[in-house]
């Protein structure tokens, strides 16, 4: 049992740190989507970091030999789809709101490994998902528009996010992390690059020091969020570790109030809490099922 824990614990916190890192990928998307084209914008959060990868795979003479190509072209095509979704969203909304429904997710991920491979949910992940949802509802007020056309291209980023992590999951237990974002991040650049063929105009950026800061820190954030994420489910599965990706929630609240001046009303600070006591729950319930299962 104390051996599980600390895997547990362990996945936690790589997962706390992926949720970090995401929110201030999109911070910074929130910030550029004003002064570079979306497709552009796309294509360079995929291909700065493949070059920084290419690089040190080069210089240190190592292997991009996979086992899980067909697991990798497979997962890129979730990521994109709810990048191409995100990066939209983004663009109309705030940054609250498209991590909450990117963040939809973790509701979708065990529904995914139940039906397709057959995993058992606990039941700590029920009442954490459960509680998680209610805070999501509340962060979105569904008077508000929550079943927009708008809304509907962000929850798509949730289902294709989910998607995603589930076959990154199933890859992740069988080589290092850096190679399967080597593949993400050389793929996603492969193919972001088509919608750009022809778009002169995408290209006319005003290339100014500040923007092109928040666009290499954009491009390390989304770094740093997959290496993170794979270094968690390398401990364990994606709908064990995947409600602590909610924490993303709140930090954005903060970037909103922050950076933007949007401060959410207190409908959204109460989901904010839901969302946090909800991924704080999954600790403490599965500690205490895993106690119990342990006296009987």
């Amino acid at each position: 049992m104390k051996e599980k824990m600390r895997s547990f614990a362990h996945g936690t916190i790589y997962m706390v740190l992926s949720a970090a890192s995401l929110s201030l990928a999109y911070l910074f998307v929130k910030i550029s989507t004003a002064e570079v084209p979306y497709f552009l914008l796309v294509f360079l959060r995929f291909i700065i970091p493949f070059l920084f990868l290419a690089t040190v795979f080069a210089i240190g003479r190592r292997s991009i030999k996979t086992q899980s190509l067909r697991a990798h072209m497979l997962r890129i095509l979730f990521v994109l789809i709810a990048q191409y979704s995100i990066f939209y969203y983004i663009s109309k909304d705030s940054l609250l709101n498209a991590t909450v429904l990117l963040n939809t997710s973790p509701l979708f991920i065990p529904l995914i490994e139940w039906f397709f491979l057959k995993y058992r949910i606990p039941k700590s992940t029920w009442i954490s998902m459960v509680i998680s949802a209610v805070g999501v509802v509340c962060i979105l007020q569904p008077g508000t528009g929550l079943f927009s056309k708008l809304s509907l291209i962000g929850l798509l980023a949730g289902i294709c996010q989910a998607g995603s992590q589930v076959v990154f999951g199933l890859s992740a237990k069988k080589e290092a992390p850096e190679i399967s974002l080597f593949y993400l991040f050389g793929f996603g650049s492969i193919l972001s690059f088509f919608p750009l063929i022809g778009q002169r105009t995408a290209l006319e950026v005003s290339w100014t020091p500040s923007l092109i800061v928040f666009i290499l820190l954009l491009s390390s954030a989304g770094l740093m969020n997959q290496y993170f994420r794979g270094k968690a489910y390398a401990h364990r599965k994606p709908s064990t570790l995947s409600t602590f990706l909610y924490l993303s929630v709140p930090i954005s609240g903060f970037f909103d109030w922050f950076v933007f001046y949007d401060v959410p009303n207190t409908l959204s600070i109460i989901g904010a809490i839901l969302v946090i006591v909800g991924g704080g729950s999954k600790i403490a319930l599965r500690y205490y099922f895993l106690k119990r299962k342990q006296t009987l």
